[in-house]
């Protein structure tokens, strides 16, 4: 049995971040003013930010392409255990990801070596970590998504569930995420249109053991015990949204590995994500804030 506080299963990408001046609508073609490229997916960035706070480690599949070696050196480097990240032949995944002047992003994900992540090789991994918190996303298979759940079901394990992009097949896990974390347009497809993010909240309840409803400058909502609170977004100048999502719930997995309340995590999440926006992703690389900031 292994330290690890949090283990994260799911994606390792290779960010292309185009800046541009406003994101294209359908059938315009804008100019990018920069091309970079950077570590991505929503698996290494929430394990990135986990690892500020305590021993990390990340289940996944890279490729074989000298890409996928400077991806895995930029993981170790950022402190993030990766005993039980595989490699297959081929690439890694790439994410294609266009930010405009006001931060704001879109995004084009192709799965590659993530979509060839074993669900029996998760179980065992996760065995053999033994964390105290397990996160996973959906941007790996749907059978990989399904063996998290029940392995943390059949262990007892505290899951945090960030169904981004949003599964139609949410219905079908067991109810145990604690908390279920997804922002206001996710909610909002798996839920139906609300007027707030309480009522979102709510609506999602059913769903999973606690709830956070996150949306963006308008702070967080929190369900838990039956009971909706609000947390304030903190005040931050936007440079770049992208992976503030993901560095959100990395950092609640990683406060609740360490017994804090869910109103506390999201608390310091919300001061992370601020923290985080304020500079380019390709910039920040695997730079994650560390704690007392």
């Amino acid at each position: 049995m292994s330290d690890t506080k949090v283990a994260v299963v799911g994606s390792i990408n290779l960010d292309v971040v185009l800046r541009v001046e406003r994101l294209a609508l359908p059938g315009q073609t804008v100019r990018a003013r920069s091309i970079d490229r950077a570590l991505g997916g929503k698996g290494a960035n929430q394990a990135v930010a986990a690892a500020q706070r305590g021993a990390t480690g990340l289940i996944a599949q890279l490729g074989s392409d000298p890409d996928s070696h400077a991806l895995l050196i930029q993981l170790r480097s950022a402190g993030v255990g990766v005993t039980h990240v595989a490699a297959s032949p081929g690439p890694s995944g790439r994410a294609h990801v266009c930010v405009d002047d006001k931060g704001e992003n879109s995004i084009v994900v192709v799965a590659a070596s993530n979509s060839h992540l074993d669900p029996h090789r998760v179980t065992s991994a996760l065995t053999a970590l033994g964390p105290a918190v397990v996160v996973v996303q959906c941007e790996v298979e749907d059978a990989v998504v399904r063996a998290v759940h029940g392995w943390a079901d059949r262990c007892g394990v505290r899951l945090v569930f960030n169904p981004s992009p949003a599964p139609d097949y949410i219905d079908e896990l067991p109810p145990i995420a604690d908390p279920l974390v997804l922002n206001r347009g996710e909610a909002e497809q798996l839920a139906g249109p609300a007027t707030t993010i309480e009522e979102l909240a709510l609506a999602l309840g059913r769903r999973a053991r606690s709830v956070v409803v996150t949306d963006g400058s308008h702070g967080a909502a929190i369900l838990e015990g039956g009971q909706v609170r609000r947390v304030p977004a903190v005040e931050a100048r936007v440079a770049d949204t992208t992976g503030a999502g993901d560095a959100f719930t990395g950092v609640v997995a990683a406060e609740l590995a360490v017994n804090s309340t869910l109103h506390d995590a999201i608390v310091t999440a919300a001061a992370e994500a601020a923290l985080v926006i304020q500079s380019p992703r390709a910039a920040r690389l695997t730079a994650m804030p560390p704690r007392h900031e």
